[in-house]
C-alpha cells in the first residue's frame, strides 16, 4: 500500500483516485472546489479543500510525508507546471519507473 496525495479531483483526478483505491492505496485529495470535495471526501483517507497556487497551502499539506504526490489540474496546465515546480524544490527526487527503479 502507497500513500498518495492526488491534486486536483476532476475527471482525471477522480478516474485515477477510484483506480488507486481500488488497488489499495491510502488515497488524500486536495481540490480548490468545495463541493467536489464534500461529494467525495467518504470515499478517501483524507480529503482538504485547497487551493494548490498557493505555496502556504502545499506545505501544510506535508508532502514529503506521502510515497507519491500526482497533480492532475487539467483546467490550468499552467498551474499543474507551477506545483511541479515547487514540489520538486521542495523535495527533490527522481521519478520512479514503473518497475519501482529510478530511470538512468
Amino acid at each position: 500500500m502507497k500513500t498518495v496525495l492526488l491534486i486536483g479531483m476532476g475527471k482525471f483526478g477522480q478516474t485515477l483516485g477510484q483506480t488507486l483505491i481500488n488497488m489499495g492505496d491510502d488515497v488524500m485529495i486536495v481540490d480548490k472546489d468545495e463541493d467536489v470535495i464534500n461529494s467525495l471526501a467518504p470515499k478517501y483517507a483524507n480529503a482538504l479543500i485547497a487551493n494548490c497556487m498557493n505555496a502556504d497551502n502545499l506545505k501544510a499539506m506535508d508532502i514529503p510525508s506521502f510515497d507519491v504526490c500526482i497533480v492532475a489540474i487539467s483546467d490550468d496546465f499552467q498551474s499543474s507546471l507551477e506545483d511541479m515546480k515547487w514540489n520538486r524544490m521542495y523535495r527533490p527526487c527522481s521519478p520512479r519507473g514503473l518497475n519501482g527503479n529510478f530511470p538512468p
